[in-house]
């Protein structure tokens, strides 16, 4: 309601609420959000469509949005409008060469030269060790537990997105001086991470949680080209709250509206003016 009452205000997410529900989601189970792999390869198309999510996705898994949202058809026309290729890369035309002309075929007498083969032994064992076959590793690996998350790479995954969250055109060294490259930096970071560990599931939730179109502008701050937002948190609204609680209301549990506007007009304003 605010962004369409306000639509040229920046808005955006608390980092403290933001960073707690990152850390609490990472503890949680291996079900994650609904993944849209085809909007998210029409936007990027580096993202391989096979890293997928692990298991069933869990529908209910999505921070602060309505049922429904994360699973809504999106037409092509409509990503490819706010997708330019990659902001990041600089295209290069370079003219083509003549081929130049292949070299004489070996002749006959060169083809029938004899074939000379090495055949190399097995290892024996060692130890009275067995060797692992192939099939037997592959077993291993697909026993072995899945998480959502490792315990060791859950700072890490905290202490990128801060470092995404900070990212802005006017603070050069990351990417293009764009928003649009910052955020094509971004997600190309957040998802070779995710690869690198072979962590499909935690992909997933960030992508469409936190880095898809629609989400990604709520909290980053190159949502706002023109100016860096100083505040990182809502605790000064908090403080405000606070401030008329307990000092102005601090008698009554459930006000009534007229007599709340009556606080704020008739007491609350004229301290500010004072200060």
């Amino acid at each position: 309601m605010s962004r369409r009452v306000w639509e040229g205000a920046k808005h955006q997410l608390c980092w403290w609420h933001q960073c707690e529900a990152v850390k609490r989601r990472l503890k949680g189970a291996l079900p994650t959000s609904v993944y849209n792999v085809r909007r998210a390869r029409r936007e990027f198309p580096f993202i391989d469509p096979g890293f997928k999510p692990h298991g069933r996705a869990d529908p209910k898994d999505s921070e602060g949005s309505v049922p429904g949202e994360i699973r809504e058809p999106e037409s092509e026309e409509e990503t490819l409008a706010h997708t330019s290729g990659d902001p990041n890369a600089i295209r290069i035309r370079i003219p083509a060469q003549p081929i130049p002309p292949q070299s004489p075929e070996l002749s006959p007498a060169c083809n029938d030269l004899p074939t000379l083969t090495i055949r190399i032994p097995a290892l024996s064992n060692v130890r009275g060790t067995e060797p692992t076959s192939d099939d037997e590793s592959d077993k291993e690996i697909t026993n072995e537990r899945r998480t959502f998350c490792p315990l060791e790479l859950r700072a890490g995954v905290v202490d990128l997105m801060e470092c995404h969250f900070c990212a802005h055109p006017f603070i050069p060294g990351y990417s293009a001086p764009t928003p649009e490259g910052i955020k094509a930096w971004a997600v190309k970071q957040a998802y070779e991470f995710c690869v690198h560990h072979e962590l499909p599931n935690l992909w997933a939730y960030l992508w469409e949680n936190w880095y898809r179109r629609g989400r990604w502008e709520l909290w980053a701050r190159c949502g706002n080209p023109e100016a860096i937002p100083r505040l990182k948190t809502t605790m000064i609204v908090e403080a405000h709250w606070r401030h008329i609680k307990e000092d102005y209301l601090h008698h009554f549990s459930f006000p009534r509206l007229d007599l709340l506007v009556w606080v704020l007009v008739t007491k609350l304003v004229p301290s500010y003016y004072r200060k």
